[in-house]
């Protein structure tokens, strides 16, 4: 939850990608090592609790993808966005 609510901070992504950010390599080698993006729906159970989590994380997934490498803000708004939803429904979840 940490790393998805610092890259929910659309402010906060926006600084760290043009500042070459340590806290932003952080959350992405965590979301690497664990491959909690790689296919979210085998994470159901261990990080996560449905299907529906996993299918937030997906889209996450795609825009970071597409913004990764890339320093426009603009192509980190949908990583903010995704990772929001992301956040508040695995809070939201029992």
């Amino acid at each position: 939850m940490i790393h998805l609510t610092r890259l929910s901070d659309a402010s906060w992504l926006a600084t760290a990608t043009a500042d070459n950010n340590e806290e932003l390599y952080e959350t992405l080698n965590f979301l690497d090592d664990f491959a909690i993006l790689d296919n979210p729906d085998l994470q159901v159970g261990y990080f996560l609790i449905n299907h529906n989590e996993a299918q937030t994380l997906m889209q996450l997934d795609v825009a970071l993808n597409q913004a990764l490498g890339h320093k426009d803000r603009h192509l980190w708004e949908p990583v903010s966005l995704a990772a929001r939803s992301a956040a508040s429904l695995m809070a939201a979840s029992p």
